[in-house]
């Protein structure tokens, strides 16, 4: 999958293991991350959950063999961006990968805008951008 989305132009870092992926995160720029749910060391919804307390503008797509109903409910509710069944189509994943794209684009915008607005009370401002990375 990696080869594929890099032939199509996209900017790809791997990682096999969780403990690996998070650093990752901290040594390049990455936006969206595409997560199996079942990785080694660590689960996949442990993932999700570090990488929304250390980075919470990265959108997180998971990706499953063993779908649920279940499964894509709690990962959906730890913040993924959405839940796909492996394999997926290629282009099904591209799709998602942009509309993850222009979510976060937009809510760094919005956490911008916030940042930029001079007369917010300290407390006010964390308020407002702490319920612009919950959305």
């Amino acid at each position: 999958m990696a080869q594929r989305l890099h032939k199509r132009g996209f900017p790809i870092t791997t990682a096999t293991e969780g403990a690996t992926a998070l650093r990752r995160l901290e040594e390049h720029a990455i936006d969206v991350v595409i997560l199996d749910v079942a990785m080694p060391g660590m689960n996949g919804i442990d993932i999700l959950n570090a990488i929304g307390e250390r980075q919470p503008l990265v959108e997180v797509i998971m990706l499953t063999g063993q779908a649920t109903v279940g499964t894509a409910v709690e990962a959906i509710r730890h913040g993924a961006f959405n839940y796909l069944k492996k394999p997926c189509e290629i282009e099904d994943l591209i799709a998602q990968i942009d509309s993850a794209m222009d979510r976060r684009m937009e809510r760094q915008k919005k956490v911008l805008e916030v940042r930029m607005t001079p007369y917010l009370s300290p407390e006010r401002r964390s308020e407002m951008i702490s319920a612009i990375l919950k959305s």
